[in-house]
């Protein structure tokens, strides 16, 4: 684990998987990362979920998922739309094209930044994806992280990460869009506290068990104490408890 960190972070999407017309080349694939090496940094961090997962997880929903089973034929393996928009097909067909080659989108980005003598962490974002059924989500009147199984789905999503791929690390994303109001009902966010709390101390203490205790974890989180407090996030007490090793403030 290195001691000192120049994280940089892709979304794996806005200048990556939607931009290009599928199938990727290699070269394409590769190019996070490769626009990065010989730089200061070290460490390359990837967001592995934007309302849905960006590799062919056994646990949750893969990005596009939803939208494709409800697309009807598909046409040269690629799913047709309905997608919103061609930036979304474009993100399916390309993950769908590395899959078919026999390749895991997520662990062509593993590899090559080891290749490329860099760290790899994997960032979910915590209030984003698909919930276990939507009478879970805040939209249909749902209570999201206050239901056990989504927080069961956010374990096992992390758990998945460190078991099946050669990640340094987790990053959990709190402050992305959506998860600003959508953790818990925000009437109930400052009384769920201790949910959170026991939910970021057990994902920390799995992410940790693994390589001799060499793996890190840090949480994307709100600019002030009183922001993350409103949304359920007791960050002063992960620190003094060690559950975490960084803190990134960010707001969208």
């Amino acid at each position: 684990m290195k001691r000192r960190r120049t994280l940089y972070l892709d979304d794996a999407r806005h200048y990556y998987l939607y931009v290009f017309e599928p199938p990727m080349t290699m070269a394409e694939a590769w190019l996070p990362v490769d626009q990065v090496s010989g730089t200061s940094v070290n460490t390359f961090v990837n967001g592995v979920s934007a309302g849905g997962l960006f590799y062919p997880t056994k646990v949750g929903k893969q990005f596009g998922e939803m939208l494709r089973e409800s697309s009807g034929p598909r046409s040269s393996g690629f799913a047709r739309r309905p997608f919103d928009g061609i930036a979304q097909w474009r993100a399916w067909s390309n993950m769908r094209g590395l899959m078919q080659q026999g390749l895991d989108p997520l662990k062509v980005l593993v590899d090559r930044a080891h290749e490329k003598d860099m760290e790899f962490i994997a960032s979910l974002r915590m209030g984003t994806l698909e919930p276990t059924s939507p009478a879970h989500m805040s939209s249909t009147g749902g209570r999201m992280l206050a239901h056990p199984e989504v927080r069961d789905l956010l374990f096992s999503i992390t758990q998945e990460l460190v078991s099946d791929y050669d990640v340094e690390g987790v990053e959990l994303d709190f402050s992305a869009p959506a998860a600003s109001w959508d953790l818990f009902r925000q009437e109930e966010a400052r009384d769920n506290i201790p949910l959170l709390t026991e939910l970021v101390g057990k994902i920390s203490s799995m992410v940790r068990s693994g390589q001799e205790g060499r793996r890190t974890v840090g949480a994307k989180v709100f600019p002030t104490e009183e922001m993350n407090l409103d949304r359920g996030l007791d960050v002063r007490t992960w620190l003094s408890q060690g559950l975490l090793d960084f803190v990134v403030p960010s707001v969208f």
